[in-house]
């Protein structure tokens, strides 16, 4: 029961393409038996909240930190 990531190319965004395919899409996911989905990698809560009921369950932080090469020698 997993969704996304998604995307709608710039040129096509603002026309419910991205709507239709989530509520398509969880339809399907529905029609398999399941009673609940992930909706992974997203910063769009708002969005995903207001066409599904979406709710916060699980949150992951990406953490980065640049690995400096050791001078020889020392």
């Amino acid at each position: 029961g997993f969704f996304g990531p998604t995307g709608v190319h710039p040129d096509f965004r603002r026309r419910g393409i991205g709507g239709v395919l989530l509520r398509r899409c969880m339809r399907d996911l529905k029609a398999q038996g399941l009673t609940e989905a992930t909706i992974s990698w997203t910063g769009l809560y708002h969005y995903y909240h207001s066409y599904t009921g979406a709710v916060i369950g699980r949150v992951f932080a990406m953490f980065r930190k640049e690995i400096k090469a050791e001078k020889e020698g020392g």
